[in-house]
C-alpha cells in the first residue's frame, strides 16, 4: 500500500488530487526525485472488471510536497461509480530498488470521498470575500463576551 494517499478536492468539485510519496526506511526522510525518478497514476473502476477511468498518466514531482502529484479533472466519468482502485507505478533509481514495491495500489471509496468533498465545498462556498484572499468577518463576540464599538475614535471596541 502507498504510504501517502491523498484524494482531495480543489476547485469546482470535478477535480481530484493524487499524491505519491514514500519514506526511505533507511533515512526516515521522504524519497526525492533523484530516488524515484518518475511515477505514473492510473485509476480503474473496481466495480466493472477494472475498466480504466484514467489511463496511466505521468505525475509531476513537487519539491514542496516532496512527492509526485497529479491533478485529475474527471468531469462526469465518475457518475454512478462508488469504488475505484488507484495504481501508482514508481520508477526507482538503482539504489532504492529494494525499498519500494514495483507497483502499488489502493482502493478508495469514491462515494464517501466525493460526499465529504461536497460537504467541505458547500461550507467554503458560503464564505464571503470582499477583498480577494481575505475572509469577511464581523466580530461580535470574543470569549463569549459581546463586543461593542466600531474601532473608531469615540467608539472604541470593548466589552458590552
Amino acid at each position: 500500500m502507498a504510504r501517502t494517499r491523498s484524494v482531495s478536492h480543489i476547485g469546482d468539485g470535478t477535480t481530484l488530487v493524487f499524491l505519491y510519496r514514500r519514506v526511505n526506511p533507511s533515512t526516515g526522510s521522504y524519497f526525492t526525485d533523484a530516488d524515484i525518478t518518475a511515477c505514473t497514476v492510473e485509476v480503474r473502476n473496481t466495480e466493472n472488471s477494472g475498466t480504466a477511468l484514467l489511463a496511466a498518466t505521468a505525475m509531476v514531482y513537487d519539491a514542496n510536497l516532496r512527492g509526485y502529484r497529479y491533478i485529475w479533472t474527471y468531469g462526469s466519468s465518475l457518475t454512478g461509480i462508488s469504488f475505484a482502485s488507484v495504481f501508482f507505478s514508481p520508477t526507482r533509481a538503482g539504489s532504492v530498488a529494494a525499498a519500494l514495491a514495483p507497483d502499488e495500489a489502493i482502493e478508495i471509496d469514491l462515494h464517501d470521498t466525493l460526499n465529504r468533498v461536497a460537504a467541505v465545498k458547500t461550507k467554503t462556498d458560503s464564505l464571503t470575500f470582499t477583498v480577494a484572499g481575505s475572509v469577511d468577518a464581523n466580530v461580535q463576540h470574543v470569549n463569549d463576551i459581546q463586543v461593542i464599538g466600531t474601532g473608531q475614535s469615540g467608539s472604541e471596541w470593548g466589552p458590552s
